[in-house]
């Protein structure tokens, strides 16, 4: 259990399980930091890890009640698998018992083995959960070292692991991701999208750290990149009034010279 700085009573909730779990097996292992956000919590939490395999979810999904068993079953069955993902359904937080749809709905390559490019540019891809072979883990990561960033950990875990090896899938939903109205709310104010627009280049430069040390063609993928998150501002900007919208267009053609990174990528 990694304590990331909250002052809400977890302490107290986190100790109250101790003697359960350790009842039942379990290694009871509790760390209190500073806050770092969740990729600090994640990297300390990877310090720890002893399992065959370990998982992690984030706040937002919670696991089916047989996830844990079939994940097991499978990778038994499986000695090779290295990467394990899975089908989920989406809810909205206001009914948590009528799922809307399964991530896989319109997915043409759920059973694609390589999700390196997937991932990277979230086509046909849904990060969800996914279990992963420590030894693997450790073959491409071995300090146990991610970005560690407050928007997220998925792609600092996920991308060394895509690039080296291919991922097995099970076709069945064993998590829940909740759907919350107003996290992408209409943009009705410069602050909003301003704090929007820095979610953006947090993610595009998650991604660039996720890259480093991958014998990829760096300069290709850090444009690509920057396109992609180019086309996101553009979209978040239109969703507001007209004078941010001019004032947006403005400030991106002149920042990051768009028809000229259009053209050498291309090129």
């Amino acid at each position: 259990m990694v304590n990331d700085g909250s002052t809400d009573g977890t302490e107290k909730v986190i100790y109250s399980y101790q003697q359960r779990l350790e009842g039942s097996g379990i290694v009871f292992t509790y760390v209190f930091q500073k806050n770092k956000g969740v990729g600090g919590a994640v990297n300390t939490g990877l310090k720890a890890i002893k399992g065959e395999y370990f998982t992690w979810c984030d706040n937002d999904d919670f696991y089916d009640d047989q996830y844990a068993e079939k994940c097991v079953q499978y990778v038994h069955g499986h000695p090779e698998c290295n990467i394990l993902r899975y089908d989920g359904y989406i809810l909205l937080e206001d009914n948590l018992t009528k799922p809307m749809r399964r991530f896989s709905d319109g997915n043409t390559e759920k059973y694609k083995r390589n999700l390196f490019d997937n991932a990277i540019f979230e086509k046909n891809f849904h990060f969800g959960c996914a279990l992963l072979k420590t030894a693997a883990f450790d073959a491409v990561n071995p300090d146990r070292e991610i970005y560690e960033s407050r928007e997220g950990q998925n792609w600092q875990l996920l991308l060394p692991m895509f690039y080296r090896y291919d991922a097995d899938y099970i076709d069945e939903p064993l998590f829940y991701h909740v759907y919350r109205k107003n996290s992408v709310s209409n943009i009705t104010a410069q602050q909003s999208v301003e704090k929007q627009f820095a979610q953006l280049d947090e993610y595009e430069k998650i991604l660039n750290e996720s890259l480093k040390g991958l014998n990829v063609d760096i300069e290709r993928y850090r444009n690509l990149i920057a396109v992609k998150y180019i086309k996101k501002k553009f979209v978040l900007a239109f969703r507001g009034a007209g004078k941010l919208i001019k004032q947006a267009a403005y400030y991106f053609l002149r920042k990051t010279k768009i028809i000229s990174l259009y053209k050498r990528i291309k090129r």
